[in-house]
């Protein structure tokens, strides 16, 4: 069975706008400003611009893995202010959850170079090759709205 729903449809990728949408949604998906960030508009152009080719899933892996950087430079600051380093090069767990509300203030914001670091482990999952496999299986397979359809009387 080829078919699992009614219609197939091919759904391209987001456009440079879509993409600033979906990277400003994803930053803030309450709407309530708690992540912070200082991207500026400049920065969301190039941003954009570079995550040409990007599906949804890998523009929301990218800003999930840029805002994580943030993170990290906690955990290593609280372990170098705990001296928790071992002899063997392991350390101990760094326990933020008894952080108080001055260290939640410590987490700094997703900047521009968080995003470029990351892009360099989240890339593009879809290849050009993939979309033009796409765009011809949808010419001969996919469904079609009533205004691509000329009705000539014929079956």
């Amino acid at each position: 069975a080829r078919r699992r729903l009614a219609k197939q449809l091919y759904i391209p990728l987001p456009c440079a706008a879509a993409r600033r949408d979906m990277i400003l949604k994803t930053l803030n998906p309450d709407g309530d400003g708690k992540v912070k960030h200082a991207l500026t508009e400049k920065d969301l152009d190039v941003i954009c611009e570079k995550t040409d080719g990007y599906s949804g899933s890998d523009l929301k892996n990218l800003v999930q893995e840029a805002a994580r950087a943030p993170l990290r430079e906690l955990f290593v600051k609280k372990k170098a202010k705990t001296g928790s380093e071992k002899e063997d090069g392991g350390g101990d767990v760094v326990d933020l959850t008894k952080a108080g509300e001055d260290e939640a203030q410590e987490l700094r914001e997703i900047r521009i170079d968080d995003i470029r670091k990351a892009a360099k482990q989240v890339r593009a999952s879809v290849t050009r090759a993939d979309i033009e496999f796409h765009e011809e299986w949808n010419k001969k397979h996919g469904a079609l709205t009533a205004d691509e359809v000329e009705d000539d009387g014929e079956w």
